[in-house]
């Protein structure tokens, strides 16, 4: 169930080198840690 935009952001980001991947991974998992510890 992800909407189409992740999809989308998700093959935009794929076309960029891994480094770049692993940063956006690392961004988000660090936001939905931040997500969890304010709720």
């Amino acid at each position: 169930m992800r909407p189409v935009k992740d999809i989308l952001v998700h093959l935009f980001i794929m076309t960029f080198p891994p480094h770049i991947y692993q940063i956006f991974m690392l961004t988000r998992f660090y936001k939905r840690e931040k997500n969890e510890t304010d709720f």
